[in-house]
């Protein structure tokens, strides 16, 4: 077993032979270090001092973590708050499209209805149109009742002297 502190119990550091410790403990020993030599005390310091050196390392990976968690959430909220952005923009977007499709809507209808009444129009206008064709055509309708001319050729004309066609 190696020295756990680099240190060899309490000598004067002199120049000796290091060995391992005869009363079994196993750490490293300068042989004039060996007759002040306490196993007990000498393991109990190793252990305390790997456990802060354990205790250390663990507080350093706890900040690493909440580091990273910290920066993790701060991500998390960030990315939220622009999906929330994103959804009320979707919101507004689906509030104007329903908005122009009950419009188009509207204006369709509307449309037909224009359209259907033009063709009852037109169906009025072809009935009229057929019955004046069906009508025999007669000279004294189309004459003026002044000088029963046709209205192009009519000479009659007012007080004035102005042409004047009735029909």
């Amino acid at each position: 077993m190696e020295q756990c502190d680099g240190s060899t119990g309490g000598g004067d550091g002199g120049g000796g032979e290091m060995r391992e410790c005869t009363k079994g403990c196993g750490l490293l020993l300068l042989t004039a270090d060996d007759r002040e030599h306490n196993c007990l005390a000498e393991l109990r310091t190793c252990i305390e001092v790997l456990r802060m050196e354990l205790l250390g390392k663990l507080e350093h990976q706890r900040q690493e973590t909440q580091l990273l968690l910290d920066n993790q959430r701060g991500h998390m909220i960030q990315r939220e708050a622009m999906l929330q952005a994103s959804i009320q923009q979707l919101k507004e977007d689906l509030a104007l499209v329903s908005q122009q499709v009950k419009l188009l809507l509207e204006l369709d209808h509307k449309r037909s209805q224009d359209l259907e009444r033009m063709q009852q129009e037109r169906a009025e206008l072809l009935d009229v149109l057929n019955s004046l064709q069906a009508e025999p055509t007669g000279e004294a309708s189309q004459c003026c009742e002044r000088c029963a001319s046709t209205p192009d050729t009519c000479t009659a004309t007012d007080n004035a002297g102005r042409k004047v066609t009735t029909l």
